[in-house]
């Protein structure tokens, strides 16, 4: 695996396929790849500048059906634009809300409304917020919290029903799965 921490603006190039796909090219192999992407599928290189260690994580609490993550030192966009990235490179989309109050899903609704847990569906209900002024973390309070500490909030809105006690298991692996992929790539940054 070759990290490469290069020139990312020449990366920045894109162009538009199939009218929605956006596509830009590798700076280090020259082959096309997903504008979102991360890491070169091609020649495996990290896309992504360091951002000089302002993003850190002071709080990651697993949940049940998602995470709790309390970060320093960034501003709310930068935590937005950080999650973006993440969903778009695990190939979800943006189904509902803006980058800081969002649903991203992953498969078809209509597919997994008639075949149930034979198709692979992920959705996620995702809060962005002011750590001060966003809904309390459930082992915490409001009162004498940073105001500058952002409070990303992640849920899974999928329950696994559709696939009977196989769907239940299933999802809950997945989800498991997902935060823990979630939580690595937010201590990376």
């Amino acid at each position: 695996m070759s990290t490469h921490m290069g020139d990312a603006e020449s990366s920045k190039e894109t162009m538009e396929v199939n009218g929605s796909q956006r596509l830009k090219t590798c700076p280090f192999c020259a082959e096309e790849i997903q504008e979102a992407a991360i890491k070169c599928k091609h020649c495996g290189s990290d896309l992504v500048e360091p951002n000089d260690g302002r993003l850190r994580v002071s709080a990651f609490i697993p949940t049940k059906k998602g995470a709790e993550v309390d970060l320093v030192g960034c501003t709310r966009e930068e935590v937005a634009d950080a999650v973006e990235r993440f969903f778009f490179a695990r190939e979800f989309k943006r189904e509902r809300g803006d980058k800081y109050r969002a649903t991203y899903g992953l498969g078809s609704a209509v597919g997994r409304v008639l075949a149930g847990g034979l198709v692979k569906r992920s959705k996620y209900a995702v809060v962005i917020a002011d750590a001060s002024t966003g809904p309390p973390r459930p082992d915490t309070s409001t009162t004498g919290v940073d105001p500058s500490m952002i409070r990303l909030t992640i849920l899974s809105e999928m329950n696994g029903m559709s696939g009977s006690i196989v769907g239940i298991g299933r999802e809950q692996v997945q989800r498991r799965e997902f935060i823990n992929s979630l939580q690595t790539y937010l201590m990376g940054l």
